[in-house]
């Protein structure tokens, strides 16, 4: 894990500078902050109370910046170590995500660099053979002795529009007993399910140099998917008046394809199998429309979430936006 910190210390005043420049090709006026949430394992010698609430012993914050220099500040101090048992306080991390005080409008991009699954996972995974002797590894077999839930962690996450890239670092697998490989099996599902909760990406991991790019290719598919989010509504409400002679919402959603298609719209899709990476334009799919439009009512969802904090100037636009495009590509 030491090596993929590293990485990020010695790249994220070059990603910084390289994300604000795309970004501004689209959003004259963007820019980009960065924050870290690290954490480590519970203390199994302490008698927790079940409240819900993250442990502030295993969590660490430090708040959003445009400054990359601060950021780089806080990763210098942390250290990769190893617990005593084979998770860690995954949940905790995952349930602060939804609390940061996000741009409403931002590209909520998370890169989540781990190796281990949180605790009470392997009671969700059934099999048989070695990877049964793993739950005698985990402390907390029934999950966080806080009483945090990882799946309500997602979800807030999923609500937020935070968008998580699982960074699953991965040893090599040569010489490994039947129980490693087995754990390393337990970590994937879990980091897929992450990925697969908050639209993100799970991404296998073995080179610690390639980390900088998938930091940036992250970033700019988010923001590709906010692009096509406010072209789709854009596009529903110019149209409204064709949209409205298409009897059933999948068929709105087929028009507004067709007419992205024709507008040359495409998006950027990032591939990694942890040894090389690409970054490449690809035609909007079908799939890509549905997607922008459940983005569309995160966003809404992100802004009501929120009350005390009344969305202003471009949050307040795009949110009237949303709200009459939904309007129209949900009209029975």
């Amino acid at each position: 894990m030491e090596r993929y910190i590293d990485e990020v210390k010695r790249n994220l005043q070059t990603i910084a500078a390289k994300l604000t420049e795309q970004a501004r090709e689209w959003y004259p006026e963007a820019t980009i902050r960065f924050a870290t949430v690290s954490y480590r394992d519970h203390d199994k010698d302490i008698q927790y109370e079940r409240t819900g609430l993250p442990d502030k012993l295993c969590v660490a914050v430090q708040p959003f910046s445009e400054d990359a220099s601060i950021i780089e500040n806080s990763l210098a101090s942390l250290k990769a170590a190893s617990g005593d048992d084979f998770a860690e306080a995954v949940e905790d991390a995952l349930s602060i995500l939804p609390e940061l005080p996000w741009n409403p409008v931002a590209a909520k991009c998370v890169i989540w660099i781990g190796d281990a699954c949180c605790h009470g996972w392997v009671k969700k995974v059934k099999s048989s053979g070695p990877l049964q002797t793993l739950k005698g590894l985990d402390f907390f077999p029934e999950g966080c002795p806080c009483g945090v839930v990882w799946e309500d962690a997602l979800d807030g996450c999923r609500t937020m529009g935070i968008h998580i890239a699982a960074c699953h670092t991965l040893p090599s697998t040569k010489n490994m007993s039947a129980v490693q490989k087995s754990l390393i099996c337990v970590n994937r599902l879990f980091f897929n399910k992450v990925a697969d909760r908050t639209s993100g990406r799970y991404i296998p991991l073995t080179d610690a140099k390639l980390l900088p790019m998938i930091t940036l290719n992250h970033a700019l598919t988010v923001l590709d998917v906010m692009r096509l989010q406010e072209a789709v509504a854009l596009v529903a409400v110019s149209r409204g008046a064709d949209l409205g002679q298409i009897a059933h919402v999948t068929g709105r959603q087929g028009f507004i394809h067709k007419i992205i298609n024709e507008l040359g719209y495409k998006t950027r899709k990032s591939v990694s199998d942890g040894k090389s990476l690409r970054l490449s334009f690809e035609e909007v799919t079908l799939q890509d429309i549905n997607d922008a439009v459940t983005g569309m009512r995160k966003f809404m969802r992100a802004c009501l979430a929120r009350p005390c904090e009344e969305p202003v100037g471009q949050a307040e636009e795009l949110l009237h936006l949303f709200i009459a495009a939904i309007d129209i590509l949900t009209l029975q």
